[in-house]
């Protein structure tokens, strides 16, 4: 059973064991396919198994664990369908708010959000930091769909912001652990993302579309193949 801390904050109760659940299953305590038992979860953050159970209908509606009758609830482990079309969504989403970005003449502050994330993906690459390299592509990619102004937009990224998170986690730790990884870590990985900022630079939008489905198309493609059933 991965090892939670009780709780200490002050926050509502079921919100709070949300919290710490989401955070178990996106950072890899709980792997994909592993059964969460209420009672051990209610044990380790010092709360009774009615909060946990509300937590896990929520996270259940976010489509990162799954009930499974009479068996319990588990973490979801994704397929190469759910890959294809959770990148399908990241492609029609990013490469509209990159447009956005250039038309709404909000490209300076957007590529300084991301520049700040890509040089803390860079820190953490030479550091080992696997978790900061993780967060670091997060909010590259978050500043770039922020940058669009479009709200409707930006939430709907933000409700497929789990899965996308789980899955750079998967890629990047598979970068960095394969041969494939030795060669691209330092390399490749960062200069992907900084060809996207040389394109939201120079301000034209087709090539910007271009460079972000294909940054976004590789890593799906990354993904398929560890999934073991490549296109």
């Amino acid at each position: 059973m991965p090892v939670m801390q009780p709780l200490t904050q002050a926050a509502p109760l079921t919100d709070e064991v949300t919290t710490q659940l989401r955070i178990a299953i996106l950072n890899g305590t709980f792997a994909p396919g592993e059964k969460i038992r209420q009672a051990d979860v209610a044990r380790q953050l010092g709360v009774s198994r009615g909060p946990v159970r509300e937590a896990l209908r929520s996270l259940i509606a976010e489509g990162l664990v799954q009930d499974e009758p009479r068996r319990g609830t588990f973490v979801t482990t994704l397929t190469p369908d759910d890959v294809r079309e959770i990148f399908d969504v990241r492609v029609a989403l990013e490469v509209r708010a990159a447009q956005l970005v250039i038309a709404n003449g909000n490209t300076e502050a957007t590529v300084a959000d991301m520049s700040k994330a890509l040089d803390d993906m860079e820190d953490g690459l030479r550091s080992g930091d696997q978790q900061q390299v993780e967060a670091a592509d997060v909010a590259f990619h978050a500043a770039h769909v922020a940058g669009s102004a479009n709200q409707r937009l930006i939430r709907l990224y933000a409700m497929h912001s789990d899965p996308v998170r789980q899955l750079l986690r998967m890629d990047n730790r598979q970068l960095l652990r394969s041969a494939e990884g030795d060669r691209r870590s330092g390399g490749g990985l960062i200069e992907e993302h900084r060809a996207i900022l040389a394109e939201l630079q120079l301000g034209a939008a087709g090539d910007v579309a271009k460079v972000v489905t294909d940054h976004i198309e590789d890593a799906r493609d990354r993904l398929i193949r560890l999934l073991g059933t490549g296109p």
